[in-house]
């Protein structure tokens, strides 16, 4: 195998490397969107205009937000209360 053979493969697997992280952070975005850990704040689309190219574009912000402790904390708290909850029934259907 040439040194530009070995270079070409290395390129590959770390672009493969960079795409499954990719994919682990995303994966694990929508998990905290879901539950309503991370909320993303948009700005409506704008379309843009340059005057000196006449090269229009779409132009929008985003944000993530992640909720303040105590709203994760009263979630939790909530949790486990469920989670109590469910034991006792399930305790009292099983005898």
């Amino acid at each position: 195998m040439t040194v530009l053979h070995i270079d070409e493969l290395i390129k590959i697997v770390r672009k493969d490397l960079l795409n499954q992280q990719q994919n682990i952070i995303l994966d694990q975005l929508n998990g905290l969107i879901t539950k309503d850990l991370l909320l993303v704040e948009q700005t409506e689309p704008v379309l843009v205009m340059d005057g000196a190219t006449n090269k229009i574009t779409l132009q929008q912000s985003i944000k993530l937000v992640l909720r303040d402790k105590s709203y994760i904390e009263t979630l939790e708290t909530e949790n486990k209360l469920l989670k109590d909850r469910l034991n006792k029934i399930q305790e009292i259907f099983n005898g």
